[in-house]
């Protein structure tokens, strides 16, 4: 009666023990439903799987730990590019022309273009970077330039007598296919002037030219220009492009244009060891190829590059050197700028300042409107 009871109450579980009874399952239920008991422990049901576990792939585990090590490369890699660009930004740097003695050199600074304070200011950096590096034994400056503004033209001619001064090196002028007005001006600084034959020379003369847009203004736009000026300055807008100059403010500009020939005929006079009178006498705006140039004193020989290094070479009893090119390394925000500020108005300007200047060494349009030019 016991056994039957006791049999009855807990029925055996023999396919998985792990698994509840029925009697569990029901244990402390009413009407057959499931309740929680209270007094014994939650059934917990453990799921038995089929087959084996998945095993993670060896080789997408391979790839992830390929791809993370090529990220962080790539990443220092372009940390040590970025310092390589910021110091090199603005570096001057050294293109080799003629292989030689890397501790005996000829520098070579181009000057091209326009005279201005660009090209002035990279005339001081070029020049103070020969200075410093003591490879460096002289300079050929490779002129290519129908002039430009006054100070400019002066302070490049300072550079160039201070850089002879403090160093004691010697500094020649290759002149290309121009070099006249104020390109000329800075270049009697130098030792020696090589032009080629057919080169054009001198220009020694000032311009003013003043563009009148007075009257299109009035008749295109309906627009007429009104200028007021103090009492006691009747010159400050001389040489305004909106009205007509009168009598007084064109006889200030021929003063001024006159005080100017003269410091440009003495910078000559100085700078070729030629008289007052000689000089005058090629003073007249006049531009000459390079034999006439040589034949009035106003370059030394007749030559090109290549002439003027082996000359220069020659002065110095060097046999074995090295000729580079200085330039400035624009930084890549640099270059950018360059291009932006190109704009087609800047280049068309550009080239017909180039066009005019080759024809006639005067610059007659700028941004603004033109200023004393020779």
């Amino acid at each position: 009666m016991d056994n039957d009871n006791f049999d009855h109450e807990m029925p055996a579980n023999t396919e998985n023990p792990n698994r509840p009874t029925e009697a569990a399952a029901s244990f402390g239920s009413k009407n057959g439903s499931a309740q929680p008991n209270p007094s014994g422990p939650m059934p917990v049901y453990v799921p038995t799987y089929v087959g084996q576990v998945p095993k993670k792939s060896g080789f997408r585990t391979f790839l992830k730990v390929i791809f993370v090590a090529v990220l962080i490369f790539s990443f220092f890699l372009n940390l040590m590019l970025i310092g390589v660009v910021a110091i090199q930004a603005g570096a001057t740097g050294q293109d080799i022309i003629r292989e030689g003695n890397v501790s005996t050199k000829i520098a070579v600074i181009n000057l091209s273009g326009t005279v201005d304070m660009k090209m002035a200011s990279h005339a001081q950096e070029m020049l103070s970077n020969a200075a410093k590096d003591r490879t460096i034994k002289a300079v050929v400056l490779e002129v290519n330039s129908p002039g430009g503004a006054v100070v400019p033209s002066d302070m490049i001619k300072h550079e160039i007598l201070k850089f002879k001064d403090n160093t004691g090196k010697k500094v020649y002028v290759s002149i290309q296919q121009v070099g006249a007005s104020g390109a000329y001006w800075y270049s009697v600084a130098a030792d020696k002037i090589y032009a080629q034959t057919d080169s054009v020379v001198g220009s020694i003369g000032v311009i003013h030219i003043n563009m009148i847009f007075e009257q299109a203004l009035k008749e295109k736009l309906g627009v007429e220009p009104m200028i007021i000026k103090s009492t006691r300055s009747p010159f400050k807008a001389y040489g305004n492009p909106f009205e007509k100059p009168d009598a007084q403010a064109i006889a200030k500009i021929q003063q001024d244009l006159d005080d100017v020939h003269k410091r440009f005929v003495q910078v000559v006079c100085q700078g070729r060891g030629l008289t007052e009178d000689a000089v005058w006498n090629l003073a007249a705006g006049d531009v000459y190829d390079g034999i006439e140039a040589k034949n009035n004193q106003l370059i030394d020989k007749v030559g090109f590059l290549d002439d003027a290094l082996v000359d220069l070479a020659g002065s110095l009893g060097l046999n074995d050197y090295m000729v580079i090119r200085l330039n400035r390394r624009l930084s890549i925000m640099e270059s950018m700028l360059a291009e932006a500020k190109a704009s087609p108005e800047t280049k068309m300007i550009e080239r017909l300042n180039d066009f005019l200047r080759c024809s006639s060494g005067v610059q007659v349009i700028d941004e603004r409107y033109l200023l004393m030019e020779y």
